[in-house]
C-alpha cells in the first residue's frame, strides 16, 4: 500500500503497469473512427463492491475484482485534485502527439460518487479536458444511482460544448442475469432511468454487455448477449461495448475458475454475437487484458493457431465495423465449437 503520490508512480513504474492506453474505436455519431485514450486513475473503490452485512460481502458483482487491486495499491485513499491532475497532465506529456479525440477515464468504480474521486478532483479533471483543443469527449463510468441531475449538470456545464459521455454496466436485459448471475443489484427499469437523465441533462450514454456470466452454458451466453446487444441499441446510446469474460483474482467467478465450474467463452462465441447482432447499430468489443492480470480469457480451447489471428480481426472490427474478414476466418477448431454442448 502507498501513502503518497510519488510511492503509487514508482509502484506502477516496478510492476510493469501503466496508466495510459490508446486504442480506436468507432463513433457512431460521426460514423468514422477516433483515438481513444484510457487513463486510469486511482479511485477509491466501488461501494457496491465494498458493501457488507455483518461482516459479509453483500455487494460484488461476480465478475469484478478492481476493489481488492485498488486496496493494495493505495488503500483506498482519496487523492486530491492537485495529484489527479499531476497524473492526468503528466500523461498527457507523453500521449498527446497522437491527438486522440476521447479521453476514458476509467478508477474501478464510479466516477461522479464524491466517496470515491472528490468532487474538487471532478471538477477539476472537466476543467482540464475544456482545456485540451484535441479532446472532443470525456467518457466516464457510473452505476445507474450517480447519474444524478446535480451531478451531470456540472460536469456538462464545465466542458463547454465537449461532450460528456458516461459509461453504465447494463451487462444483461435479463432481469435474472443481471441480479442473481452477476449481482450487479439493479436492473433495466433503473438503466433506463439513467439514460433519461443524463439525455435531459445534455449528455450521452455508453452501454456494457456483459458476454457469459457465471452459470450461463456457452450458447445460452450468446443468446442473451445478442438480445442484451439489440435492447442496448434500441436506446440510441454513444456506444455499446461488448465485454467478454475474463477472469479477475478475487472473484466470484475465479472461485469457480479454479474449481473446474467456469471458463471464459471461446473466441469463436464472440465472433458468433458479432454475426447475430452487428447489424443492430456499431459495436465495440472490449479488449481481453486488465489491471490485475487475469487467469483467464476468451480463448479457442486446445488450439494453438487461430487466436492471436482472431484478435487482430476484432479489433480491425472496432475500427471499421465491418465484419467481413472476420466472420469469412475459418479454422479447424470451429467444427469443435459447434459441435459441443460447452459449459
Amino acid at each position: 500500500m502507498v501513502s503518497t503520490l510519488e510511492e503509487l508512480v514508482a509502484t506502477i513504474e516496478s510492476e510493469g503497469l501503466n496508466f495510459s492506453s490508446i486504442s480506436t474505436s468507432f463513433n457512431r455519431r460521426l460514423r468514422k473512427p477516433e483515438m481513444r485514450w484510457t487513463l486510469l486513475l486511482p479511485g477509491a473503490g466501488c461501494p457496491w463492491r465494498a458493501r457488507t452485512r455483518s461482516g459479509v460481502e453483500t455487494g460484488r458483482c461476480t465478475f469484478c475484482g478492481f476493489l481488492p487491486e485498488i486496496t493494495r495499491l493505495t488503500g483506498r485513499r482519496l487523492f486530491p485534485r492537485e495529484e489527479m491532475i499531476a497524473i492526468t497532465q503528466g500523461e498527457w506529456e507523453r500521449i498527446s502527439h497522437l491527438m486522440p479525440k476521447q479521453l476514458m477515464i476509467f478508477n474501478g468504480g464510479n466516477f461522479s460518487n464524491d466517496s470515491e474521486i472528490t468532487a474538487d478532483s471532478q471538477i477539476g479533471l472537466a476543467e482540464w479536458v475544456a482545456a485540451q483543443p484535441f479532446l472532443d469527449r470525456m467518457i466516464i463510468e457510473n452505476r445507474p444511482e450517480f447519474c444524478t441531475k446535480e451531478k451531470i449538470s456540472i460536469m456538462v456545464e464545465i466542458l463547454r460544448g465537449k461532450k460528456l459521455v458516461v459509461a453504465i454496466g447494463m451487462e444483461s436485459q435479463d432481469e435474472c442475469v443481471i441480479r442473481e448471475n452477476i449481482n450487479k443489484g439493479y436492473g433495466r427499469d433503473e438503466l433506463v432511468r439513467a439514460v433519461d437523465v443524463l439525455r435531459m441533462c445534455g449528455a450521452d450514454v455508453s452501454i456494457y454487455v456483459f458476454h457469459k456470466p457465471v452459470c450461463l452454458t456457452e450458447m445460452a451466453a450468446i443468446d442473451d448477449a445478442v438480445k442484451s446487444i439489440e435492447f442496448a441499441q434500441a436506446l440510441d446510446p454513444f456506444e455499446v461495448a461488448l465485454e467478454a469474460a475474463i477472469v479477475l483474482p478475487d472473484t466470484i467467478m475465479a472461485d469457480r475458475f479454479l474449481d473446474g465450474q467456469y471458463r471464459p467463452p471461446w473466441l469463436w462465441s464472440v465472433v458468433e454475437v458479432i454475426r447475430r447482432a452487428h447489424r443492430f447499430g456499431p459495436l465495440h468489443v472490449g479488449s481481453f487484458t486488465d489491471t490485475p492480470k487475469p487467469l483467464a480469457k476468451p480463448t479457442n480451447y486446445g488450439c494453438n493457431k487461430c487466436n492471436e489471428d482472431l484478435e487482430k480481426l476484432l479489433v480491425q472490427f472496432n475500427q471499421s465495423q465491418d465484419p467481413s474478414d472476420l466472420l469469412a476466418y475459418d479454422c479447424l477448431c470451429k467444427s469443435e465449437w459447434q459441435g459441443q454442448a460447452v459449459v
